[in-house]
């Protein structure tokens, strides 16, 4: 009889173990499946009128002058979130040739890490920003001279 009960204890126990686990799991995904809902809500909002589609010439016109801009605003010292959310903006409704897609890219990772070091006061976030700047800079020598 003993054996039978500490049988019985330890199939619960595993049982409680599997509950819980599934329990977790469950909500893991729950939380997954609302991000991916999110990203298409936001795929899905973006209209595709909206995407300016340019020559690699205008291309260039159009990230040379937002570049000048940023520049701009970082040498006064006036930068705010709401001046980097406006320059992304007009980045992201750009159509991009495949040329540029690392540049651009690098682009925009530079203003969303200069929005995180003025949410969050990170030095390090504002450097990471500069640096990439640079590098533009560096491998592009024709932007901000158009």
């Amino acid at each position: 009889m003993k054996k039978f009960k500490k049988i019985s204890i330890v199939f619960l126990a595993v049982l409680l173990l599997v509950v819980f686990y599934l329990i977790i799991t469950t909500e893991e995904v729950n939380d997954q499946m609302l991000l991916n809902i999110g990203n298409e809500d936001v795929v899905e909002n973006i209209n595709s009128e909206s995407i300016i589609d340019l020559s690699q010439d205008d291309y260039k016109q159009e990230v040379s002058r937002y570049f000048s801009e940023y520049i701009k605003i970082q040498e006064r010292d006036n930068i705010t979130k709401n001046n980097l959310l406006e320059i992304e903006d007009k980045l992201l409704a750009l159509k991009v040739p495949t040329e540029f897609k690392d540049l651009h890219i690098n682009f925009i990772l530079a203003i969303s890490k200069m929005r995180q070091y003025l949410e969050d006061d990170d030095e390090n976030k504002k450097k990471e920003s500069e640096n990439i700047i640079t590098e533009i800079k560096l491998n592009n020598n024709w932007i901000g001279n158009i």
